[in-house]
């Protein structure tokens, strides 16, 4: 299983969520997973057609993702997925 981390400026679109579990093997099964879960994540976390948000980062065991596509990664056993939402201000 993958453990998903939802990033506290998120989570009040994922019903206070933190971590999520799943055995999805690649980034675009994730998202459509985390849509169906947590609607209200689309706009602030994803966009109508399903594709992350461009000031939303992602990370797959502490790295980035290197694909053009980066939907289209498979995960590796127990992978650990960190989405990170950039922060305006100075």
């Amino acid at each position: 299983m993958h453990t998903i981390t939802i990033p506290r400026q998120l989570r009040r679109f994922s019903n206070q969520t933190i971590e999520h579990l799943s055995s999805e093997d690649t980034l675009e099964g994730i998202y459509r997973e985390l849509i169906a879960l947590y609607p209200k994540l689309l706009g602030p976390m994803f966009t109508a057609e399903g594709k992350l948000q461009y000031f939303v980062g992602v990370f797959i065991d502490g790295k980035p993702p290197t694909l053009v596509s980066k939907k289209e990664v498979i995960l590796k056993n127990d992978a650990e997925i960190v989405f990170i939402n950039a922060v305006a201000g100075g």
